[in-house]
Order: structure tokens, then C-alpha cells, then sequence
């Protein structure tokens, strides 16, 4: 199952960037501004979709920004730090507070 959900956010990722190079090609206008938008509404979606798996296997979310970003286990000092403000969170009061088993999803997002 996670490994099907890991190939779906991939596809996603791959369709939204495909879709950027195609707008690159075209002149300005309209129909470019149209692409624009409707561009960033499926990448906030996109990130929106994976924080939501992120959430359902027990990462923790920041809520530096929106859709929340995905806060990482960091290995040397043992605790979650958000990518984008650097936000930290104690893995062993986040597992405990959760109940949350500690494990290793590194390998999923």
C-alpha cells in the first residue's frame, strides 16, 4: 500500500512538472496566465496529498506554511526539524504524546 501511495505522489510530481515545461513554451497571454494558475493549485494540492500520507504514517507537520510541511527525523540528534524554518520537535515527546512506535519511515517520503 505505501509503496503504491509513493508511486501515485511521484506521478503527480512528474505530471505537475511536465505541465511547467510545456508552459514555458507557450507566449504570454491568456491562455499562459490560465496555465499559471491552475499550475500552482495542483502543486498546493499535491503537497497538501503529502503531508496527509506523511501524517497517516506519524511524521509530524510545521505550520510554517500551507499545506503544512513535512517536519524530517534529523539522525545525528534524534529529532524531527522542518526543511523550511527549521522548527525542531523532541522524536521521544512526539512518540510519547502520540503513542507513536518509534520506527524508521525515512525510506517512504
Amino acid at each position: 500500500m505505501i509503496s503504491e501511495v509513493k508511486d501515485l505522489l511521484s506521478l503527480v510530481k512528474d505530471m505537475v512538472n511536465l505541465v511547467k515545461n510545456i508552459k514555458d513554451t507557450l507566449p504570454n497571454g491568456e491562455n499562459r496566465e490560465e496555465l499559471e494558475s491552475k499550475l500552482k493549485d495542483a502543486e498546493r494540492k499535491a503537497r497538501a496529498l503529502e503531508a496527509g500520507v506523511a501524517k497517516e504514517l506519524g511524521y509530524p507537520l510545521c505550520r510554517c506554511d500551507f499545506p503544512p510541511t513535512i517536519m524530517l527525523e534529523t539522525s545525528e540528534q534524534k529529532v524531527f526539524r522542518c526543511p523550511k524554518c527549521n522548527k525542531v520537535e523532541d522524536t521521544q515527546d512526539l512518540c510519547e504524546t502520540f503513542a507513536i512506535p518509534k520506527r524508521d519511515y525515512s525510506g517512504f517520503i
